[in-house]
């Protein structure tokens, strides 16, 4: 079979079934790297779980315009809603990190700002990671795109179901499988990842105090980035579509 392309808009919802005008830079893409033309078809979806059939009805260099018509529905979201803390790190290496917790199902990505860790200000980086999710969620199939914040700190994680675990490479950390598999079964994982010297120790115990549990993913101490998308991994396995039991959607809430 051949593969369908599929291309981004946020208001396909608004328009379907109908025209629509793909926005610049998608109608770029479709244009002069996948080299569609007119009569062509494609999917489009609008990053927040809705995606129709399309067909190329106009494509040049003014504008891409295409026709919506039936509703495409797969199950491709996890059943388990992840949240990644990720305390910000190298550029390179965030960019890298939400391009692949977005192939791995996360629900959310909030990149915490510690005083003392890499900070890039403003809101070019934050264009930049929705950009990068958009084109993560093109490849893997994703319908909807994870929610992308900053944070100051740590929150408290509130309300029943959620597991909340703070990464740490102290030897007497228990395993991360460990305690999630002693723990009722969540409709919701958070998952907390520092620098690679892991978070402070003041900050850890106020995160205890606050309904985190400290975990380790193994022996060796991992790269920041690497560290989330391996908790993320192990998440998925034990709870979500990757080899773990099967879960019903929660409603959908902001962390």
């Amino acid at each position: 079979m051949a593969r369908i392309w599929r291309s981004y808009h946020p208001n396909a919802s608004e328009a379907a079934p109908g025209l629509l005008t793909l926005l610049s830079e998608e109608g770029h893409h479709v244009r002069r790297v996948l080299r569609l033309r007119a009569g062509d078809r494609l999917a489009v979806f609008d990053g927040r779980g809705g995606e129709w059939q399309a067909e190329l009805v106009e494509c040049d260099a003014r504008q891409v315009t295409v026709r919506l018509a039936d509703p495409i529905s797969r199950l491709v979201e996890s059943p388990l809603r992840i949240v990644l803390h990720q305390v910000e790190c190298r550029p390179e290496s965030m960019d890298w990190l939400v391009q692949k917790s977005t192939e791995l199902g996360v629900w959310a990505l909030v990149v915490v700002n510690l005083p003392g860790t890499p900070q890039l200000k403003g809101d070019a980086r934050l264009r930049r990671w929705e950009r990068i999710a958009i084109e993560a969620a093109k490849q893997c199939g994703r319908m909807r795109l994870p929610l992308l914040e900053r944070r100051s700190t740590l929150v408290r994680p509130d309300g029943a179901g959620v597991l909340a675990l703070l990464l740490d490479p102290s030897a007497d950390a228990p395993a991360l499988g460990a305690v999630a598999r002693g723990a009722p079964c969540p409709t919701e994982v958070w998952l907390a990842v520092g620098p690679e010297s892991g978070f402070d120790e003041d900050l850890v115990v106020a995160a205890e105090t606050g309904g985190w549990s400290r975990v380790s993913v193994g022996p060796r101490i991992l790269r920041a980035e690497t560290a989330g998308v391996v908790a993320v991994t192990l998440a998925q396995h034990l709870f979500g579509d990757l080899g773990g039991s099967a879960m019903l959607a929660a409603p959908a809430r902001r962390p």
